[in-house]
């Protein structure tokens, strides 16, 4: 191999072997339930939040934004909490983390796999990568000191092994999945203050998912129908687990509606009205979600908004809807009669003349009987 070679060679085993792997988004969702809440003041204070709401945490992650623990013994590698990712819903009310952390007091969520305690998961900072014990996130609610209370967050694994195998990598991607109760040994987790633990939360499950955010690739389009016709809308987008239709804002829900119509795929990307009447003109969107709903804490957005109209007429034989029945109906006429697929006009249900609900031979001479009365 001559000099050139080599050196090119060279150049490409070193290019491959700082290759950064494409990063990939990653959302933490801890769920749980207050068990005990004792605020007296501020937002979370009872009646506001009691025991037995849900508790949602979440907060996505950079897979390639992570550092590991100076000291192998430790086995534990934290991953930075994305700027501004951070949620925390306690029953209804949001709480934010503090603003404009430090960089060293900056959140980090810590895996921990086959070190001398067990495997496990917990809310640290860079400073405490090697971890045994949590580092509270601080949240904006004061204290009576006025240093910010902190939400801590630590979940020990012991499968009865040695070591312990529940995680088998550091690397985030690879522990994808859903974790409740399994194989767990210990935790600690709810909101602290200076003087103790104002309100305690019971963990039930977390799940470490790779997201993308949702796109639209095709936005519904306008609809107009004839009363008691049906009228469909569709949107289609990627990243999407969840749909949620809306009339003028109010979300649609699957049945018998109040104006006497009835929907279906309310929450699908296909919407469906059937048996239409004039309380169900207005405008139409759907809200398109990454996740189980299109609720918080994922990511949620709207399609444009399209109009759903009633035709100008529903007369049998007018098939342009322009109030007149004249020769302008004949193309449309023709058109429904042997090929519906391809109907342009304004209502397929005109061209039924004699209203049998058919569209066949039968209607032929009452609509020459209604061009030539």
């Amino acid at each position: 191999m001559n000099m050139k070679n080599l050196m090119m060679s060279g150049l490409a085993a070193v290019l491959a072997a700082t290759t950064v792997a494409s990063a990939a988004v990653v959302r933490v969702e801890i769920h749980g339930s207050v068990e005990f809440n004792v605020f007296v003041n501020g937002p979370l204070v009872s009646p506001n939040v009691q025991a037995g709401d849900p508790v949602v945490i979440s907060f996505n992650l950079d897979s390639n934004n992570f550092i590991d623990s100076p000291l192998p013994i430790c086995h534990t590698r934290g991953y930075r909490f994305v700027d501004g990712s951070f949620r925390l819903r306690v029953g209804g009310v949001d709480v934010s983390m503090v603003a404009g952390l430090p960089e060293a007091q900056v959140p980090y969520f810590i895996l921990r796999d086959n070190d001398s305690v067990a495997d496990g998961v917990l809310f640290a900072n860079a400073g405490a990568v090697c971890a045994q014990g949590e580092v509270a996130i601080p949240i904006d609610l004061p204290g009576a000191s006025g240093a910010p209370f902190g939400l801590n967050f630590l979940r020990t694994f012991d499968d009865g092994n040695s070591p312990n195998t529940v995680f088998n990598s550091l690397d985030i991607l690879e522990n994808e999945g859903y974790w409740a109760f399994e194989w767990m040994s210990s935790y600690n987790f709810g909101i602290d203050g200076g003087a103790g633990t104002p309100l305690g939360i019971t963990y039930e499950w977390f799940t470490i998912t790779r997201l993308s955010e949702p796109q639209i690739t095709q936005q519904p389009a306008p609809a107009s129908a004839c009363p008691g016709e049906t009228a469909n809308f569709s949107v289609a987008a990627i990243n999407a687990s969840a749909y949620q239709w809306r009339q003028n804002g109010a979300p649609l829900v699957d049945g018998l509606d109040g104006n006497g119509g009835i929907i279906s795929g309310a929450t699908t990307a296909a919407l469906e009205i059937q048996l239409v009447a004039p309380g169900h003109v207005g405008q139409y969107d759907c809200l398109v979600s990454n996740g189980l709903d299109t609720n918080f804490p994922y990511d949620v957005i709207a399609s444009d908004s399209v109009a759903l109209s009633i035709w100008n007429s529903c007369t049998g034989g007018d098939m342009n809807c322009d109030n007149a029945i004249n020769v302008s109906d004949v193309q449309g006429f023709i058109q429904a009669l042997i090929s519906p697929g391809d109907f342009t006009g304004c209502s397929l249900n005109n061209a039924d003349i004699n209203g049998d609900t058919l569209i066949n031979g039968r209607d032929v001479q009452p609509f020459v009987g209604l061009l030539v009365p």
